[in-house]
């Protein structure tokens, strides 16, 4: 959506707009032939106003939270190849380590233990260990954004509910008055 162009007035320096601004911008009409234009009553259309404002501020937090989903899948996506790396690395040093270069060698003659102490193995243990360390945060970092992702849809609906409520309840008494308007018209008519 644009902003509409606006000029300056240089006797009183405000700005005035050039055009006018849409329904969905100001709930306020003061032009009577606007008024006529409309196809439902102006406090209908305030309402309707209403729960456009209302459905865009959710359609920007429902926006936010798609957001946060994408990027915590994203995160997890990462942690999972971590995971991967980190059992490689224990897993190539378990098959080519010294074990000769372990930590405990001194203490342990268990050929296994040996090579899974090595710095090697060590290390892709420190990977795999801080990568799950993490997952539950992103877990529930990824639920959170579910959760949310579907609080604001539910809103959002309910939003476009209460604007096609508003504008039927406005054409139920746009014709109303209409059909009043044409009895009294019409005995008006006979009374002359």
């Amino acid at each position: 959506m644009q902003a509409p162009k606006t000029s300056t007035s240089s006797e009183k320096g405000e700005v005035v707009p050039s055009s006018r601004q849409s329904l969905s911008e100001t709930p306020f009409v003061a032009d009577p032939a606007e008024v006529a234009a409309f196809d439902i009553p102006v406090e209908y259309v305030r309402r309707i106003e209403d729960a456009q404002r209302a459905y865009g501020n959710h359609y920007m937090e429902h926006r936010m939270y798609t957001d946060a989903w994408n990027h915590a899948a994203l995160t997890l996506g990462f942690q999972c190849c971590w995971l991967g790396v980190g059992a490689w690395i224990v897993s190539r040093g378990l098959s080519y380590s010294d074990p000769m270069n372990s930590v405990v060698a001194r203490w342990v003659q268990h050929s296994r233990v040996r090579r899974l102490t090595t710095p090697i193995s060590c290390f892709g243990l420190f990977i795999f260990t801080a990568t799950c360390m993490q997952l539950p945060y992103d877990f529930r970092l990824l639920r959170e954004a579910s959760a949310g992702i579907d609080r604001q849809t539910a809103l959002m609906k309910k939003s476009m509910g209460e604007r096609h409520l508003a504008y039927r309840e406005g054409k139920i008494a746009k014709e109303q008055l209409e059909g009043k308007e044409a009895e009294a018209f019409a005995k008006g008519m006979k009374a002359q």
